[in-house]
């Protein structure tokens, strides 16, 4: 017997097992189960029975009128699902815009998504669990008051949780605790007790109820399945996170072993080129340079100073044993000498940024750094 799920009568509403083969308050065949398929074409319309989380909703106003009562102890239905998003929009949002900004690591951005989305499942689950157990969905955010509920759940005795607060006994506490919400819940006590952190959005997104009372209004017969899709939205939505996440972590890590330097690394290509172009500027005021033929650098020429390994010429050792080639261009614009560089590794770099320009963004994939025309070449003394 599958105790995981429930379904309704649509004739009366009386909650009852799947696989049921008829309501035992009215009568009704269940045509879900095998032993009535022969007969559900015979079946009017308004006597098939209603499932949650089928997509369908009841045939007869009957179902609304006497299922059994909902929970109106819940908490503001439609707070808890705007919190949760805008929580959602706030948290991964934020996390999203440091790792734009660089003012975190893309990498530390992705590992994030995926330990929040396990809270979050965590945490949300035992929201609506409060709501099916006709408890205050807020009360799984607030630390003790949420195993208080969980305690009230699980015994009907809100004051076993003085046992969460005894050494040892604590922990043996909170598996029989998970054990009674399976039970509960009409799910695998055993599996709810050893593995909660999968069990309990199993309980929460799923269709199990609690002692079979709706936390819903149904007024609206509708209300069981929006509420189902409402809950399965929200699940989905953590389960994108998580899965960016992953997918995030495995990118950085493929990409850290490429051409493609870690945004640190970035940085650092970025800060010595601006000392490049600071020493290359002073020499050229002192004249502590050679070129190949002008050495005049005259009003409206461009000449371009050549530094072939920023270790040996300039002593910049910040790029560990990678051989870092620069270009800086000077062009004497009316007597005012105007600095762009160009930079590769041989594998990634940029091309001819002003000072003012240097930014992460700029670095990219190749390897070439500029044709230097001889005429024009120069070097530091």
């Amino acid at each position: 017997m599958n105790e995981s799920e429930y379904i309704y009568c649509s004739r009366c509403g009386a909650v009852m097992k799947k696989d049921a083969r008829y309501c035992m308050k009215c009568g009704n065949l269940n045509y879900n189960h095998p032993d009535n398929k022969s007969m559900q074409k015979y079946a009017p319309l308004e006597n098939k029975t209603y499932e949650i989380g089928s997509g369908k909703i009841s045939a007869n106003s009957a179902f609304t009128a006497n299922t059994s009562a909902y929970a109106t102890n819940t908490g503001n239905k439609g707070a808890f699902f705007a919190l949760n998003i805008l929580l959602f929009i706030i948290i991964y949002g934020g996390l999203f815009l440091l790792g734009f900004m660089h003012i975190i690591d893309f990498s530390v951005v992705f590992l994030m998504f995926i330990l929040l989305s396990i809270f979050n499942i965590y945490f949300i689950s035992l929201e609506i669990i409060n709501m099916k157990a006709n408890k205050p969905w807020w009360g799984a955010l607030v630390p003790i008051y949420n195993t208080v509920l969980l305690t009230d759940i699980a015994f009907e005795k809100m004051i076993y949780v003085i046992f969460l607060f005894i050494p040892i006994v604590s922990s043996i506490f909170m598996l029989v605790l998970f054990y009674q919400i399976g039970k509960k819940f009409n799910k695998n006590a055993i599996l709810t007790m050893l593995f909660s952190i999968f069990m309990l959005p199993i309980i929460a997104f799923g269709s199990s109820t609690y002692k079979g009372v709706n936390y819903v209004d149904l007024k609206d017969r509708n209300a069981i399945e929006k509420d189902f899709k409402t809950r399965k939205n929200l699940l989905y939505i953590i389960l994108l996170f998580f899965i960016i996440g992953v997918g995030g972590i495995v990118y950085t890590n493929v990409t850290s072993d490429s051409s493609i330097l870690k945004d640190a690394d970035k940085k650092i290509f970025i800060e010595n080129a601006k000392v490049v172009l600071n020493k290359v500027e002073k020499k050229i005021k002192k004249g502590d340079f050679t070129c190949f033929e002008d050495t005049n650098l005259a009003v409206g020429t461009t000449h371009y100073f050549v530094i072939n390994n920023l270790r040996d010429d300039l002593n910049i050792y910040s790029f560990d044993d990678k051989v870092v080639t620069a270009v800086v261009k000077v062009f004497n614009n009316k007597g005012n000498l105007e600095y762009a560089i160009s930079m590769s590794n041989g594998e990634v770099g940029f091309f001819e940024l002003k000072k003012e320009e240097l930014s992460i963004d700029k670095i990219i994939d190749y390897e070439e750094i500029v044709e230097v025309d001889n005429e024009k070449s120069c070097y530091l003394d």
